[in-house]
């Protein structure tokens, strides 16, 4: 086992090294310990994050270490040295400790020293093994006598400092652990923050960490306690950053009272797992005692770190008072306002968070309202006066400042007047200020984020809002812009959607604004949220004039009584919005039987109501925009009212499988979209009206789904007149024939998505009628082609080159050859799907315009015609992509291995580019990177993105890129406005994913310059003349 001095020693703190490409260099002998326990070290360096540089092209040739490994060791901040029993008869190792010593007194670079099967003593003294070899060295006479004596004093210096040793360890896989967490626990201080510069942290964080006892084996709760918007969840926040490496798991739990509110302490649970990666990012719950156990079993024995931000109620702890289900010396911190949550907790400390001092508020409140340490002039006086009634609460602070940026003196005057009139303590007060300043459509805005919205999808709340009549995406712009609140993504969320974020004293403050219209009526309050106000309102049986909109989410708990059916909303007549997203009931229906007079609502929302049976009459809401019954199964009536509605725009019945039948005939004249996706228990159709010229979204997935349904499918198009505005168009299980006098009849047809259809018989017809489709954008043909392996005629090509303004063309799960389209003739295409296309054997001629090509699992694809294929788009790319902003050509194809048209290989996440010598750098026009990725099928879906010597070089953002688990190949390639951002001569590109998950095994990079391209060009020009004779 390792000694316990060196897992323990104090290394004095440096000066951060920058820039830096790898985290680790590792110097080892290749034949005792590369394949064995140098390579197990690699692998647990790398499942830690750590970027670590490991010969692995046999760079150690001639006399001499090269160029490449000497600028590793340069550009690295730990050296580990792996001392074997041949270690010194290898010259080239030996070059590396002097290296490595070098730098160490240069660079501040650090060492770490194993000894494995080898003692210290033999290293330092060189005796044993060691003595053989600088006897052999001496024979050989290949080296001059000084550069031996080097290679001793170097020797020497090195085991003066403790190491680890393997002598007393048979368990070998623990002591690659315990150096892997030693080096992590070294590294992570040393990497950049995400809480550095912030006001008055450093002091806060030290004290908290001197309260958790990081040096005692038992288990501890820490609560850090304060008003809102002290800057609780920041001290935690740079305290978990700062503590986490000396633990063996971590994890930090934002927003704990709201997940509560949203699903009881399973919410809280499922949070955590998942984001531990022990649950899946997608599943939607998880039962409370499944959770207990799942946290009980994964941390059982593991020392760990557990951060509970804004805990609101004891009950939110439930999961995590038992301290036998964690390791010795693991902690648990607490977040939170309510000293009464701590009263029923055992804890050891608790840090009492104070307001920031005056010289940290003034820096804090000039950052924001000045962008700069120091109030401009004119403005000194003013600064300390809004400083001084903030009292060092840091969220006034940011919110004062960023509302008085750019701001006239009088405005200033106006708010410090507006300060001293409110109640010194009251900071509610304060931050009404920065919403006094709004317009009212803005101030709109943040009441209904405040209210309804907070954590919600941005998009969505943007489509709700709008829907509502404001103007969302200003007014979110312009709220994020005042620090009234935030954007967050979610780093568990697959798409990285953006939510929205509200400090709990903001959004308290937004209510408090609603409640303060009549702080004892809530019938007289402009929104309602919650559901004791929305029962006692209708119980009441006046008029109700304020309360516009009634918002009302799934909370562990509430359960509407069946007394609700016979209310009536009709005395609330000003109602625009009602939502009732996921509400549970007791009876058959959780809206009013009748929807009277209710002539200004807009937009009815019953998303998930998981037991509504029955839409009532809805001629009283004559105004009705939007209808949401998505996904409310056991729904299987609705009034006939609903069909000859003339005001509603959109209706989403998706997933309401026991609807039955939705009438006759629809009269709907401003119907624009309707939804009936996988509605498969309706028994027919009804005929659409003449007046139904205004649908352009049509959503028919999953309603024909059997072969006796094709010809309804048809049928039930042809029918009406509502096909002439048609933009978009989804359904499966149509005949090829059928579907085509379907095309014949649009004349603007945007995007067609069909799934499938029963037979091949008119397909070529089908191909015709898509030719017409001029103005189409975007194709999805999946699982329409299936060619039998037995069949003696070749796959007909269809000729789809009108179609000029298609951008995007999905060809997924197709069985197929070849791909039967003129692919390379489409101008406009940017992105082809063509996954799972299982029996694929060649990829289609790529035309210039394509970013994306998705190719995952074609297991029977040609190596030699995938490696052809990639060296062609990356030419193609490189010659079209435009030069004066950034471009990436991006693919996901079928691959076991990378193509040898990529000349530098490193078996590694990573890989080292140097600028070529032998081409000039204005004929480098493209730089092509190649990722293989693991094989791995219990891996989630993950994002990738692109770091550049440690920083982030090509952004989520911009990559579609995915990793899968399933061993493709991911190539990128960048245009030369791209290379500009390249600041050093040698530079190592990574592909990693959020997490650091080891998801590349190889690597390769190969730059694309002129003379590829005009190669390139004369193959072309032969293959087309061979074709012409």
């Amino acid at each position: 086992m390792a000694s316990a001095s060196s897992s323990t020693s104090i290394i004095p703190p440096q000066p951060p090294r920058s820039p830096y490409t790898y985290h680790v260099f590792l110097c080892f002998r290749g034949p005792d310990t590369g394949n064995g326990f140098t390579s197990h070290l690699h692998a647990a360096l790398r499942r830690k994050g750590i970027i670590t540089y490991k010969d692995d092209k046999n760079l150690r040739v001639g006399d001499v270490i090269s160029d490449e490994l000497v600028k590793a060791i340069e550009e690295s901040m730990f050296a580990v040295i792996v001392f074997s029993p041949d270690f010194a008869s290898s010259s080239w190792c030996l070059d590396e400790v002097c290296k490595i010593i070098d730098c160490k007194n240069k660079l501040l670079l650090q060492m770490v020293e194993v000894f494995y099967h080898v003692e210290p003593c033999e290293v330092r003294h060189q005796i044993g093994t060691f003595h053989e070899a600088f006897l052999k060295h001496k024979r050989e006479g290949r080296h001059e006598s000084e550069k031996v004596q080097r290679w001793r004093d170097a020797l020497k210096q090195v085991t003066k400092h403790s190491g680890w040793t393997s002598k007393n360890q048979p368990d070998e896989a623990a002591l690659v652990e315990n150096i892997a967490q030693h080096i992590f626990e070294l590294l992570i201080p040393k990497l950049p923050s995400s809480m550095k510069n912030l006001a008055g942290i450093e002091s806060r964080m030290k004290q908290v960490i001197s309260q958790i006892g990081l040096g005692f084996n038992d288990v501890r709760y820490i609560a850090i306690w304060g008003l809102g918007g002290i800057g609780k969840t920041t001290i935690a926040r740079a305290v978990f950053e700062t503590i986490r490496s000396r633990f063996e798991v971590s994890c930090f739990v934002a927003d704990v009272r709201q997940h509560f509110e949203k699903q009881g302490i399973s919410g809280v649970q499922k949070q955590l797992l998942k984001q531990m990666k022990i649950i899946s990012s997608d599943a939607d719950y998880i039962d409370k005692y499944d959770g207990s156990i799942t946290i009980q079993t994964s941390f059982h024995g593991k020392k760990v770190l557990i951060v509970l931000d804004d805990v609101s109620h004891e009950d939110q702890l439930e999961s995590f008072t038992e301290k036998d289900w964690f390791g010795p010396g693991s902690r648990i911190i607490i977040t939170t306002r309510n000293k009464e949550v701590l009263k029923q907790q055992e804890r050891h400390e608790t840090y009492n968070v104070t307001g920031l001092v005056e010289s940290e508020a003034f820096n804090l409140f000039c950052s924001k309202a000045f962008k700069q340490p120091e109030p401009l002039e004119g403005f000194w006086d003013l600064s300390k006066e809004v400083v001084d009634y903030c009292s060092g609460l840091p969220l006034a602070l940011k919110v004062l400042g960023s509302y008085l940026k750019d701001r006239p003196i009088a405005i200033w005057h106006s708010a410090i007047q507006k300060i001293k009139s409110s109640s010194h303590s009251d900071i509610i007060d304060v931050l009404k200020i920065s919403y006094d300043g709004l317009d009212s459509m803005e101030k709109n805005i943040f009441l209904d984020i405040a209210c309804f919205f907070k954590g919600y999808e941005k998009e969505e709340v943007i489509k709700i809002l709008e829907g509502c009549g404001r103007n969302a995406e200003i007014g979110i712009d312009i709220l994020t812009n005042r620090s009234l609140i935030t954007l967050e993504v979610d780093e568990i969320d697959l798409y990285k959607r953006a939510y929205l974020g509200m400090h709990d004293l903001l959004e308290e403050m937004g209510k408090q604004i609603v409640v303060q219209e009549s702080p004892n009526d809530a019938s007289k309050h402009s929104r309602l949220w919650c559901y004791k106000d929305i029962d006692s309102i209708l119980n009441q049986k006046k008029r109700i004039g304020a309360t516009q909109s009634i918002v009302l989410y799934d909370k562990t708990g509430w359960d509407i009584t069946s007394e609700w059916r016979a209310f009536s909303f009709s005395n609330i007549w000003q109602l625009k919005l009602f939502i009732l997203d996921g509400v549970k009931t007791r009876g058959h229906c959780n809206i009013p039987c009748t929807l009277k007079s209710l002539n200004k609502l807009e937009h009815l929302n019953l998303f998930n109501s998981k037991k509504l049976k029955q839409i009532p009459d809805l001629s009283g809401v004559p105004n009705l925009k939007t209808l949401n019954l998505e996904r409310c199964r056991e729904l299987n009536y609705i009034h006939s009212s609903l069909v000859h509605h003339k005001s509603l725009v959109e209706l989403n019945l998706r997933e309401c499988n026991r609807l039955e039948t939705l009438g006759d005939k629809l009269e709907m004249s401003s119907l624009k979209k309707l939804n009936l996706f996988n509605c498969t228990g309706l028994r027919r159709l009804p005929e659409f009206g003449e007046c139904m010229k205004q649908l352009s979204t049509l959503n028919l997935f999953g309603l024909f789904d059997k072969r006796s349904d094709a010809r309804d499918c048809s049928g039930f198009l042809l029918s009406h007149g509502c096909l002439a505005g048609l933009k978009k168009l989804e359904l499966t299980g149509c005949r090829p024939r059928e579907l085509s006098r379907i095309l014949f009849r649009t004349h603007g047809l945007v995007s067609l998505s069909v799934i499938g259809w029963f037979e091949s018989e008119g397909i070529a017809t089908f191909f015709d009628s898509l030719s017409h489709l001029t103005s189409l954008t975007s194709l999805k043909l999946n699982a329409c082609f299936h060619t039998s392996e037995e069949a003696e005629e070749p796959t007909p090509y269809y000729d789809l080159s009108r179609l000029a303004l298609l951008t995007d063309l999905e060809l997924v799960e197709n069985y197929y050859l070849r791909v039967p389209i003129n692919i390379h003739q489409l101008p406009r295409l940017t992105r082809l799907e063509l996954t799972d296309c299982s029996k694929l054997e060649v990829l289609p001629e790529l035309p210039s315009s394509l970013r994306e090509l998705h190719a995952q699992y074609c297991d029977s694809l040609d190596a030699s015609n995938v490696n052809d294929a990639i060296s062609k788009a990356c030419c193609v790319f490189a010659e079209s992509a435009p030069r004066d902003h950034e471009d990436i050509l991006q693919m996901c194809i079928s691959g076991k291995e990378i193509p040898a048209w990529f000349e530098n290989q490193e078996e590694d996440n990573g890989v080292s580019v140097s600028f070529p010598r032998n081409c000039p750098s204005t004929d480098t026009v493209a730089l092509a990177l190649c990722f293989q990725f693991e094989g791995d099928d219990t891996r989630d879906i993950l994002d990738v993105l692109v770091i550049c010597n440690g920083n982030e070089f090509i952004n989520q953002g911009s990559l579609n890129m995915k990793y899968a688990g399933n061993g493709d190949l991911g190539i990128i390639c960048m245009n030369s406005y791209y290379l500009s951002k390249l600041l050093c001569q040698h530079n190592r590109f990574q592909l990693i994913t959020p997490y650091n998950h080891e998801v590349v095994e190889r690597c390769g990079a190969r730059w694309v310059c002129k003379q590829d391209i005009q190669g390139f060009k004369k193959k072309r020009s032969k293959r087309k003349r061979r074709t012409t004779f």
